[in-house]
């Protein structure tokens, strides 16, 4: 199961462990810090997109919640981030196959193959970010700004966002993915409690991607 397990639920956005943090109830969730861990490679692009924009800062005034200090911690290797994960010296990295295991043997959670629980130990989920942006090219630039217009108009979360960063989310797929991912699972945040360990046989053995409105929010 362990193969299975990593091949399955890897880590596919780090951004997206962001939404494990938000899940938390209130008491939970107002710290007043958040330390990100950074390596040195193209797989850290989602992190640099946050960091350039000041996204996370963002996002937790237009939600209403408490001033955060936003701190970035550079590491060399992945067996230095985990130390540093697990002895909770950082709040939120990304990480691989390997790291994946390393955490769940640590105490992590990862769904479908753990129940939450949430507010005594991190979760991870496996997403997909087609799923998160629904039907738009998003390698066209003007889909992507017409798909920005259209949920400023929907959305209280989107009308929040700044020219500035409406600016950097139309000029790359990369920075589109990261920003309509994070959001959606901002909006679904109290679903993550809500989620239980499968008992599907297929799901056991192949994992399982969350989506919005996979339960009742």
């Amino acid at each position: 199961m362990g193969r299975d397990l990593a091949v399955r639920c890897m880590m596919i956005r780090g951004l997206m462990i962001l939404a494990g943090l938000l899940a938390f109830e209130p008491a939970q969730a107002e710290v007043s810090e958040i330390r990100f861990a950074q390596q040195f490679s193209m797989g850290y692009l989602q992190f640099n997109v946050m960091k350039h924009q000041d996204l996370l800062t963002k996002h937790v005034a237009a939600l209403g919640l408490p001033e955060v200090k936003v701190s970035w911690v550079t590491f060399s290797g992945p067996d230095m981030m985990n130390d540093a994960l697990l002895s909770g010296s950082i709040d939120i990295a990304s990480g691989g196959m390997p790291g994946l295991l390393t955490l769940r043997e640590a105490g992590f959670k990862v769904w479908p193959f753990d129940d939450p629980a949430l507010g005594k130990a991190p979760m991870v989920v496996e997403i997909y970010t087609r799923l998160m942006t629904g039907a738009v090219t998003k390698s066209s630039e003007a889909a992507r700004t017409a798909y920005l217009a259209k949920k400023r108009r929907e959305s209280a979360l989107y009308g929040g966002l700044s020219r500035g960063v409406l600016a950097k989310t139309r000029s790359s797929e990369d920075a589109f993915d990261a920003l309509v991912t994070a959001l959606v699972m901002t909006e679904h945040r109290r679903e993550f409690a809500k989620l239980r360990r499968t008992e599907d046989e297929v799901f056991r053995m192949e994992g399982q991607t969350w989506v919005p409105g996979l339960v009742s929010g």
